[in-house]
C-alpha cells in the first residue's frame, strides 16, 4: 500500500516545571559506554548511582568521546585529560585506555 502523504513530526515546546513528563533513567541506562566498557573508570570517578552519572559533566563528556567515532577516540581522551584536571589516577586509566585503542587501531590497519 502507497500513501501520497508526507509524514510530519511537530516538536512543541515543553510547558510547565522543568521536571513534568521527564525521569531520570535507572542507572544501567545511564552512561552506557563507560559503564559497559569502562567499569573501572567509573569506580575511580565515583560514579554508582543515577543521579551520580547524570550529574557528572566529565562522565558525560567521556561517554560521548568513548562512545564516537574510533579514529578519533585517543585522540578525544588526550585532549579531556590536557584540559580536565584529573587525579593521578584517573589520568593512568585513561592512558591505558589509549593504549588499548591504539593497539586495537593498529591491528585493524
Amino acid at each position: 500500500m502507497k500513501l501520497n502523504r508526507r509524514i510530519v513530526t511537530k516538536i512543541l515546546p515543553c510547558h510547565g516545571s522543568t521536571n513534568s513528563g521527564f525521569y531520570l533513567a535507572e542507572s544501567h541506562h545511564q552512561k552506557y559506554y563507560l559503564q559497559r566498557y569502562h567499569i573501572r573508570l567509573c569506580e575511580f570517578l565515583n560514579l554508582r548511582s543515577a543521579e551520580q552519572f547524570a550529574g557528572s559533566h566529565l562522565a558525560c563528556k567521556l561517554n560521548g568521546t568513548l562512545g564516537g567515532d574510533e579514529k578519533s577516540v585517543v585522540d578525544d581522551l588526550k585532549r579531556i585529560a590536557v584540559r580536565c584536571q584529573l587525579p593521578h589516577q584517573i589520568k593512568y586509566v585513561l592512558e591505558t585506555i589509549m593504549q588499548e585503542l591504539g593497539v586495537k587501531q593498529a591491528l585493524e590497519v
